[in-house]
């Protein structure tokens, strides 16, 4: 499996094969079996897909709500560029894990599930 994800973080990556972001064993086990905040580990990934991607268009600044040319909302565009150009994805997601917003963005999803391992 090693070969078809893109490791983000403890609780991120990218799955190579289906083009959506999902989260680690650990952070679904959190989510879903300790905490019970999602009812489902399927429900879970998609939560942390459309999350991620809200991070993305928050942290980058291509935010829909910027109501300018050029913004993008992630959770519509990557499965769209995914139909065409899968490698194209997987390498923008690689780069943006070296950008400043990406670090922020990824990071932010470690912040938050490390926030409810010590809440509920």
């Amino acid at each position: 499996m090693k070969e078809n994800i893109i490791s983000i973080n403890k609780y991120l990556y990218f799955d190579k094969e289906s083009g959506v972001f999902a989260l680690t064993d650990e952070a679904s086990e959190i989510i879903y079996r300790k905490k019970e905040i999602i009812c489902s580990y399927s429900g879970a990934d998609e939560w942390c897909n459309h999350f991620v991607c809200e991070l993305i268009d928050l942290y980058s600044g291509s935010s829909k709500y910027n109501y300018a040319l050029g913004t993008t909302v992630h959770e519509t565009a990557i499965p769209e560029i995914w139909k065409e150009n899968k490698d194209g994805v997987c390498e923008w997601v690689e780069r943006s894990m070296n950008k400043e917003w990406g670090k922020r963005a990824f990071d932010m999803l470690i912040t938050v599930i490390d926030d409810l391992v010590i809440c509920k």
